[in-house]
Formats: C-alpha cells, structure tokens, sequence
C-alpha cells in the first residue's frame, strides 16, 4: 500500500499558527524567510481573512479592511528590505491600504502608473479586436462599454496619451464605427467616445496653454497629480506618495487659515451704522401684540388654576330640602340638624359626623 500523507502536514500546522498570531511577531523574527516564504505567509493570510460572503468592499469580495495593517509592513520591510520587494504583498495587501486609507484622493493618484498605463493599452486593443469583427455580439458589446467606461475614468496628459496609443485606437474604432452600421452600438456610448475623444485632441494641441482660466487649473492639476503618479510603479509606493501628498495638503491648509486670521485682524473693515431691532415700528407693534397674549394667556391659566384650588378647599354647598316630606319633618320635630362636626380625612375627603345634642326646650313648648 502507498502512503498517502495528510493534507495538514507539521509544516501546514506551523505556518497556519504564524498566520493566526502575524502582527504579534517583531520584525526580526522573520529573518530567516525567503521572499517565497513570505508570500506563502501573505496569501494564506488573505484567504484567512476573507469573508465568507459579501460583495463589494476593497476587494470585491466584501472585504472592509486590509489582511494586514500598514504599520506591520512598513515596519517589516524597512527591517527586512529583501521582503520589501514582492508583487504578492504588493498586490494583495498594499493595494487594499491604499484603498482603505486614501478613499477620496485625486483622480491622478488612483492607480499607479504602471497600472493605469496597462488599463489603457488593454482598453484600446479591446477596441482594435472588436473593430476587425463584422457582426458583434451581446458580449462583445459589453467588453466595448467596460473599455469606455475604464478610458472615460482614466486620467490623461500628453505623455500618457502617447505612451498607451489609446488615441490612435479609439479614432481607428470610430472610423470603423461610422464606415460599418451593422456593429449596433448604443448611440449614447458612442458619443461619450466622441466627445473623450475629442477633449484630448484639445489637450494635445494646446497643452494647457490655450485654455480659459478654469480649465487650465483643473488641467494643471491633473497633470500634477499624474506626474507623481508617473514616479510610482507599485501601490507601495503610492501609499507613500499618497501619504506625503496628504501631510503637505493638511500644512498647506493650516498655513492658508493662519493667513486669513492675520488679515481679519489686520483689515477689519469698519461698522458704519448698526440699527436696533426697536428703531422699526412693525417690529415694535408685533413685539407688543406677542407680549398682550403672552400675558392673556398666563393671566387665564393662573385664574383657572385658583378657581380649581378654591373649589377643592371650599366645603360642599348644602342646598335646604324641598317638599312635603321636609315639611312634615319639620312639623314633627324630626328635621335634620344643620350642626354637625365635619373631620378632614386622609385624601383630602370629609367625614360629616352629626351632634347628639337634644333638641332645643322652646322648640317643644311651640309644637305642644
């Protein structure tokens, strides 16, 4: 019989409990590793940390955070520089900081150069392999849309438009497009072509000097932002780019607020007249018409509320009997007694206790 080894071997074991326990270990203790060994490390690492459903997030996959942290590499690869150089780590953990970290930075820093020149030869050759086709598919018209869009959202300077060649083969597209009716394109993508098109023709022959003010900024800027772009090959170093770009932005804005402060102080400008609100007679007559039944309505609610109080404190009014029973009654002598004692009790009820004193001796002298 052969022997089948087991697919968690002593060497699956110890690396899974590296993983788990990564950012605990100090730089120095993965001296020994090699590059390879490294990026075996990285990539179980990134699977571990990977959700088990999502969609979305930094990745794709519902990922929200990166599989490490920016300090554990940094800190790795300026300890160890012969780890500093893996497109693994490069790729798989390095682009997600950068995503993580700078969400809103400029347009120009969104992918390093390398990559956002490989987005535009890749986006113009989808274009030339669809131009050569008679008849187009569902599918091969999607890949034409995803290559717009991709050429629509990519920063663009002179040197970038002439080193991807994504001109010549959007114009090439076009006059295909135009010669050829059966390809079926939407007409809305087509003219987004059109006018892209069209914007870099005006940014190649003037180059940003005959243009209005605005416009010359916004290009300025781009440029700017793709000329450091230009000076980063890797993620890696556009993390640092991005993080040096950032600490000058936060300097240049304190320094502009500290400018405004010294000339609010230095050039107040001067108060001429102030008019009180009582100078206007509407507003006077409106003050006065609020204040009346301000003073109505609380002048009301403290007479409501004494009445109710006195009605509470005040004995019940007894009303005299009525009729020919309280007649007879009071012939007879055996009328109620007005006199009677009345306790307070707990609750604020009253108890009417009656007097057993006799009745009066001139009082019988009249009946008899």
């Amino acid at each position: 019989m052969s022997y089948k080894p087991s697919h968690l071997t002593l060497a699956c074991l110890c690396r899974d409990t590296i993983v788990k326990n990564l950012e605990r270990y100090n730089a120095e203790a993965f001296q020994i590793l090699d590059e390879s060994e490294w990026e075996d490390i990285i990539r179980r690492k990134h699977e571990m940390s990977r959700p088990k459903r999502g969609k979305g997030g930094l990745d794709g996959t519902g990922r929200m955070n990166p599989a490490v942290t920016d300090k554990f590499l940094l800190e790795i690869e300026t300890t160890l520089p012969h780890l500093g150089t893996s497109k693994v780590v490069d790729t798989l953990v390095w682009k997600d900081i950068v995503n993580f970290k700078f969400k809103s930075r400029p347009k120009g820093l969104m992918w390093p150069y390398s990559m956002l020149e490989s987005r535009l030869k890749t986006a113009g050759e989808t274009l030339l392999d669809v131009r050569k086709k008679e008849n187009i598919d569902e599918e091969n018209k999607k890949q034409v849309i995803r290559a717009i869009k991709v050429m629509c959202n990519s920063p663009m300077d002179v040197e970038l438009l002439r080193s991807s060649g994504i001109g010549k083969s959007a114009q090439k597209f076009i006059n295909t497009c135009s010669k050829n009716e059966k390809l079926g394109l939407e007409k809305e993508s087509m003219h987004a072509l059109h006018s892209l098109l069209k914007s870099w023709k005006m940014m190649a022959s003037s180059e940003g000097v005959m243009m209005s003010e605005n416009e010359k900024q916004t290009q300025f800027g781009l440029s700017e932002h793709i000329a450091i772009a230009r000076k980063n090959a890797s993620w890696r170093e556009l993390f640092s780019a991005l993080k040096k770009f950032d600490q000058e932005k936060r300097e240049n804005q304190g320094a502009r607020m500290r400018e405004r402060r010294q000339r609010l102080n230095s050039q107040r400008p001067k108060i001429v007249k102030v008019r009180h609100k009582s100078s206007n007679p509407k507003a006077l007559k409106m003050t006065a018409k609020m204040a009346m039944v301000t003073t109505q309505s609380k002048m009301h609610q403290l007479r409501t509320e004494a009445k109710v109080t006195s009605t509470r404190r005040s004995p019940p009014v007894q009303k005299p009997a009525k009729g020919f029973g309280a007649a007879v009654a009071f012939a007879t002598g055996s009328h109620k007694r007005k006199n009677a004692t009345i306790v307070d009790m707990a609750g604020g009820k009253r108890l009417k206790i009656p007097t057993t004193r006799p009745p009066a001796r001139d009082f019988k002298r009249k009946m008899r």
